[in-house]
C-alpha cells in the first residue's frame, strides 16, 4: 500500500485550519500556509501489529495524544469508514477523491474567550455571524 494523504480542512472559518501531513508524517506546503496547521508527532498503529508497540512507546503516545483519526479499510485497502476522537474538532463528513487522498471536512469548536467589555463591535458580530454559520452547517448535517 501507497502512503496516503489526509487532508483535514474546518468548515467555513471560525478560525482557519487546514491541515496535510504524509503518512510518512512529512508536512506538505501549501500555498495558504499562513492559514494552515500542520499536524506533529503523528503516531500510526495498524491493527494486529502489537509487535511495534512496546512499554515506552505507549507512554509516549498516550502523553501526547490531541487528536486521533481512525481508519476502517476493507480487505482491498479500501475505505470503509472514518472516525474522529477529539476534544477541539467534530468531523462533518470525509470523502476519498484520489486513491491516496483523504479528505476530512471537521468543525472546531467555538473559543470560549468572549469578553464583550474588551472586544470590538463589529469583532463580536463577525464572530457571532460565523458561529452561526457554523450551526447552521451542523443542523443541516444532521
Amino acid at each position: 500500500m501507497e502512503p496516503f494523504v489526509i487532508t483535514a480542512s474546518e468548515c467555513d472559518c471560525n478560525s482557519a485550519h487546514s491541515s496535510r501531513v504524509s503518512k510518512d508524517g512529512y508536512a506538505l506546503s501549501d500555498e495558504l500556509s499562513n492559514e494552515t496547521m500542520f499536524l506533529t508527532q503523528v503516531k500510526y498503529i495498524f491493527e494486529g501489529e502489537e509487535d511495534h508497540i512496546d512499554d515506552n512507546t505507549m507512554q509516549e503516545i498516550n502523553t501526547d495524544i490531541v487528536n486521533v483519526v481512525i481508519v476502517e479499510l476493507d480487505e482491498t485497502l479500501e475505505i470503509k469508514n472514518v472516525e474522529l476522537i477529539s476534544d477541539e474538532y467534530q468531523l462533518l463528513g470525509f470523502s476519498n477523491d484520489a486513491d491516496n487522498d483523504l479528505n476530512l471536512t471537521i468543525l472546531s469548536e467555538f473559543p470560549a474567550d468572549v469578553s464583550p467589555g474588551t472586544r470590538d463591535l463589529g469583532k463580536l458580530v463577525t464572530r457571532y455571524q460565523h458561529q452561526n454559520k457554523h450551526l447552521k452547517h451542523m443542523l443541516q448535517e444532521l
